[in-house]
């Protein structure tokens, strides 16, 4: 069974981050998108006007209304993982396809719903000297995405 922070507790959190003066919160692990329910009711208990507050997503499930939704929900930020500016090769990345479709156009629902769109690409061996890794710079330069580089590092 997979278990959460129950909402009390990040409330807590949140108002402890407050008092403390923090000014960012950063939602990440695991994709949250998967449980709006539960998303749109974690960011109700952070109370994110006090927060500079942002997620991090494979963008499959950001569509117009999610994105519409987030911003309503005071999320300030929203970074959206990019494999490859190769749909083939970001799909295989991910196991699904139309993933990379679905995070493209998740961006672009970011932008239009008036939040921060960052294009998250992690950078390891495999992509570090590609062209489409210069081709995700460019793309993200392009539409005026912030980018932000995950460096790949061994773990375990």
């Amino acid at each position: 069974m997979e278990e959460y922070l129950d909402l009390e507790a990040i409330r807590k959190l949140a108002d402890q981050a407050d008092e403390l003066g923090y000014f960012e919160f950063d939602l990440q692990g695991g994709e949250l998108t998967l449980r709006p329910d539960l998303l749109f009711e974690t960011l109700e208990a952070i109370k994110p006007e006090r927060f500079y507050l942002y997620l991090t997503t494979n963008g499959y499930y950001v569509d117009e209304k999610m994105a519409k939704k987030l911003a309503k929900h005071q999320v300030s930020r929203v970074s959206v993982s990019i494999d490859s500016m190769d749909e083939k090769t970001h799909d295989e990345i991910r196991g699904r396809k139309e993933s990379w479709k679905r995070a493209m156009e998740g961006l672009k629902h970011v932008k239009a719903a008036g939040m921060d769109p960052y294009l998250n690409i992690t950078v390891g061996h495999y992509n570090a000297n590609t062209e489409h890794f210069k081709q995700l710079l460019d793309y993200s330069k392009d539409n005026d995405y912030k980018t932000l580089l995950n460096v790949a590092v061994p773990s375990g």
